[in-house]
């Protein structure tokens, strides 16, 4: 996972990630950019040393966690997710010590006065970003409120990798078995099989479908069955949480709070009246209210043209629209205009042909 600059390009052998992966390359790979970033504040503080070297050291830390981050999101191994959260833990902490490092955030300043004429706007407006992410990091803030700011982010991560593991916990638990080939017709033969496959496993005749993404879906896609569509769409919209058919072990909404106070009091201590402008801060909108100026505007000008398109699915339906037909019918009338459809694709998109262009 700590690939050299030769390797960037080379995709991550997810067939070898494992918790034990986690717990060994995570402490070894923050142990070398913490001697990195020695090298960096001893060294002349040029735009090379310095903004190339903090460049490569966040570029060296997402290449490393991100496959990690991946695989927690898309299985429900116990053991790897207790990993995955104890080396989040590590990963903010060492997140937050180089955010909210003086010596390297005074070097940056420095270098922006003394530079200003000798670098190009593009470098120039690189130091200026940075200096916003330190500033975001809590770097300006006195003593008690750097400690502070600290613990909110690993209170605000830990809560965050909890949302997820639950989510994708409560999808995992969550199954659908028939014996009507009704119930599934139109799905893609690839999910029928996979289906099938699942159902010979646990000794059951027909069909046994989980809820994961790409089952979910082709369901909502292309099955003809209304009934079926709509099961599918309900446990999908009430995953991790006190509604609909899942278990409540997995409800989210305490979570959900804990993120918005942790979020909102982060916010506070850098100086900002919400989350929502400590987020705009790095973004192009300059203000909550252009944000939500803009989606006012998007939404006034798309009115007329979405009641149209409405008009004509329901027309095709020939019944009154529900949240589980709009994906059927889109596929059905691309079909009928235009002939064409993802499963007629998908022969073209697969991984190894993407990759050779």
């Amino acid at each position: 996972m700590t690939q050299s600059s030769n390797e960037i390009f080379e995709l991550p052998d997810f067939s070898n990630i494992s918790a034990d992966s986690i717990r060994r390359e995570v402490p070894a790979l923050l142990d070398t950019l913490r001697q990195r970033l020695d090298v960096i504040r001893e060294a002349p503080h040029g735009f090379e040393n310095l903004v190339y070297g903090l460049e490569e050291i966040r570029h060296d830390l997402g290449r490393c966690w991100s496959p990690f981050s991946h695989l927690n999101m898309v299985q429900s191994d116990p053991n790897f997710q207790t990993a995955y959260v104890e080396a989040l833990a590590q990963i903010t902490r060492f997140a937050t010590e180089l955010g909210q490092d003086e010596a390297v955030y005074a070097a940056l300043v420095r270098l922006e006065s003394s530079s200003a004429q000798s670098l190009d706007t593009s470098a120039q407006e690189l130091i200026h970003k940075m200096l916003r992410d330190f500033r975001l990091a809590g770097v300006a803030l006195n003593a008690d409120d750097k400690v502070r700011f600290v613990e909110l982010t690993q209170q605000l991560s830990k809560a965050q990798a909890e949302f997820s593991n639950r989510l994708q916990q409560c999808t995992d638990a969550w199954s659908w078995h028939t014996e009507n080939a009704d119930a599934v017709s139109g799905m893609p033969e690839t999910v029928l099989r996979s289906a099938r496959a699942a159902a010979l496993a646990a000794g059951v005749e027909g069909w046994l479908f989980s809820l994961t993404q790409p089952t979910y879906q082709a369901v909502i896609t292309h099955c003809e069955h209304r009934d079926t569509r709509q099961r599918f769409y309900e446990a999908w919209m009430t995953r991790a949480s006190t509604s609909g058919q899942h278990d409540k072990q997995w409800d989210n909404g305490p979570l959900i709070t804990e993120i918005l106070t942790t979020r909102q009091q982060m916010a506070e201590l850098l100086g900002f009246g919400n989350y929502a402008e400590m987020s705009l801060a790095p973004k192009m909108a300059n203000s909550v209210e252009e944000v939500l100026s803009f989606l006012t505007d998007l939404a006034e000008r798309s009115l007329a043209s979405a009641e149209r398109e409405r008009e004509e699915l329901e027309s095709l339906a020939g019944h009154k629209l529900e949240a589980w037909d709009t994906t059927f019918l889109l596929e059905q009338l691309r079909n009928r205009d235009f002939a064409i459809s993802d499963e007629l694709l998908r022969p073209y998109f697969q991984a190894p042909a993407g990759l050779e262009g």
